[in-house]
């Protein structure tokens, strides 16, 4: 790797030019080469800030693994900082589960990114034997390349509908005014579901709620088959529509949710903007549930209420997030 540097007092410069510059110890008792860059990984896992010796200078690094160490230039601040590997590269993570400020240090930054707005709330129960619909999934936006410029850009994480009667859509989410995520559309009760990044599906109503081109999907719609409608459909997910109802009865269950979208952005693969699922029939082992609630920072939707008579409202949907990364200098 060729990322190893130290700082000298006014700047970081390259040290070494193998992994025989570089010396593992367990302690700095145990470091008696002072010719060596070494650091204590005792105790560490790759990612870990640990700390160096050189020439008696103490320093710190982040440890990648074997003999691997590099010390990082300041590029930016903001949100939860992470260091991960992405092919041999180290990257830089800021993760931003509540609304604040990326500060760029540097005259000019490219960033990859990932916005996810709040999902919508599910739907409620408007009378025994009929549903609620799922909720629409926060709207999402990936990118690379965004240039940001020296100074501080507002990072706004949108929360998750509240699940009251009716239900509330999601709020977006945003990097400053250049990158904005809708929020998911409520699930529909005896009214249409709400648009948004993606829509919250039909209930006691035929009518689902839009998605967002480019952010998500629509959520399922209902069918007459008969005298009533029973069971909501689903709400739309990031890469798919809510599943729709075409028949119902009592034990109908729960209609599914839209797909979600799996990003690896912040090192490990998580799935984000599922739509919620609507409401199960009155005799299903779960007609008499409220909705669940969408998962925090994933933008989920949030489940509709049951059709039973110990369901009253639907779910709330999950806040979102914002994922910023870059390589590290």
């Amino acid at each position: 790797m060729s990322t190893r540097k130290i700082w000298n007092g006014t700047q970081w410069v390259q040290i070494g030019t193998s992994i025989d510059d570089i010396e593992i110890v367990t302690s700095s008792a145990s470091a008696v080469d002072p010719s060596k860059l070494y650091f204590v990984a005792s105790g560490a896992t790759p990612g870990d800030l640990v700390t160096f010796r050189v020439n008696g200078k103490l320093g710190s690094g982040v440890w990648f693994g074997g003999n691997e160490l590099w010390t990082p230039t300041q590029q930016a601040t903001g949100g939860t900082e992470t260091i991960i590997d992405v092919a041999g590269t180290p990257y830089r993570v800021h993760t931003f589960t509540t609304s604040g400020d990326f500060e760029v240090l540097i005259p000019s930054l490219s960033i990859e990114y990932l916005v996810v707005a709040g999902g919508g709330a599910g739907g409620y129960k408007p009378v025994t034997n009929y549903s609620g619909a799922g909720g629409g999934a926060g709207g999402v936006l990936t990118g690379a390349g965004l240039e940001l410029v020296f100074g501080a850009h507002n990072i706004t994480v949108g929360g998750g509908g509240i699940a009251t009667i009716p239900g509330n859509n999601g709020e977006n989410s945003s990097i400053s005014t250049l990158v904005t995520a809708i929020g998911g559309g409520k699930g529909g009760a005896n009214s249409p579901g709400g648009s948004g990044g993606s829509g919250g599906g039909a209930g006691y109503s035929s009518n689902f709620g839009a998605g967002t081109t480019g952010q998500g999907y629509a959520g399922g719609s209902t069918t007459p088959t008969g005298p009533v409608y029973l069971i909501g459909a689903g709400g739309g997910g990031a890469s798919s529509a809510g599943a729709s109802v075409s028949s119902s009865s009592n034990t109908t269950p729960r209609a599914n949710g839209g797909s979600g979208l799996s990003s690896s952005i912040s090192g490990i693969a998580i799935t984000y903007a599922s739509g919620g699922k609507g409401g199960a029939g009155t005799s299903h082992a779960q007609g008499n549930l409220n909705g669940d609630s969408g998962m925090p920072n994933t933008g989920s939707g949030g489940g509709g209420a049951g059709a039973g008579p110990s369901a009253t409202i639907g779910g709330q949907g999950g806040s979102g997030i914002v994922i910023i990364r870059y390589p590290a200098a």
